[in-house]
């Protein structure tokens, strides 16, 4: 499965989540006060929901997925007219090769 596909079925399995059990937002609620390192953005809905109440560092190497995650926020962005800010980064990294710029 190359990158690209990776992304779509993380997409499908990621949505049919979110939209039966809203769990991206019920994870995030668990979450303790401070900023937040994700390790993987997936679709962005994590990510999202985090950014909510954290600011949150997401790491994740699939170009893909990163571009999804940066529509998903900006739509929700949109859907909930949220004028709150989100403090989030993705950035795009090998998580077990890390440059000394990533670090």
């Amino acid at each position: 499965m190359n990158d690209k596909q990776y992304a779509l079925a993380w997409e499908k399995e990621s949505k049919q989540y979110n939209e039966k059990n809203k769990i991206y937002d019920k994870l995030s609620k668990l979450i303790p006060c401070g900023k937040v390192l994700e390790i993987g953005c997936g679709i962005g809905a994590g990510t999202y929901f985090l950014s909510l109440e954290h600011e949150v560092l997401s790491l994740d190497n699939n170009k893909f997925l990163i571009n999804k995650a940066k529509n998903f926020i900006n739509n929700q962005k949109i859907k909930y007219k949220s004028q709150k800010e989100h403090k989030y980064k993705i950035h795009n990294c090998e998580l077990l090769e890390l440059t000394s710029k990533d670090k």
